[in-house]
């Protein structure tokens, strides 16, 4: 009965995968298996461009708290392209480290 229940609720993505964005940096200095996970988040001020506000929230403030994942955001900004890139520049998506891994197995089990 425990199991089922469990089984039965939703997953939650956790504070981290909400928040930041994962990128990765493989070999860090040229050593081998010497990996870095960076998590990026900003609260900072965003140069940009405001593409809308969402006026929900003028009429049903709760929203915010309600449904922060979806319908309680306060606006949609476009991030400059040059400063984002910037900093995303040389990392590696998960996905991307993750086929970095592979390989790398991959290669230690070639040479065993």
């Amino acid at each position: 009965m425990a199991t089922e229940l469990v089984a039965m609720e939703p997953t939650v993505p956790s504070l981290v995968d909400r928040y930041f964005t994962r990128w990765y940096k493989a070999d860090v200095k040229g050593k081998p298996c010497e990996d870095h996970c960076i998590l990026q988040h900003s609260n900072r001020c965003v140069r940009g461009r405001l593409m809308e506000v969402n006026e929900n929230i003028l009429h049903k403030p709760s929203i915010l708290q309600e449904k922060p994942s979806t319908e309680g955001y306060i606006a949609v900004v476009l991030p400059k392209f040059e400063e984002s890139k910037s900093i995303t520049e040389g990392l590696l998506t998960q996905k991307q480290y993750e086929e970095v891994v592979v390989k790398r197995t991959d290669a230690v089990s070639a040479t065993s």
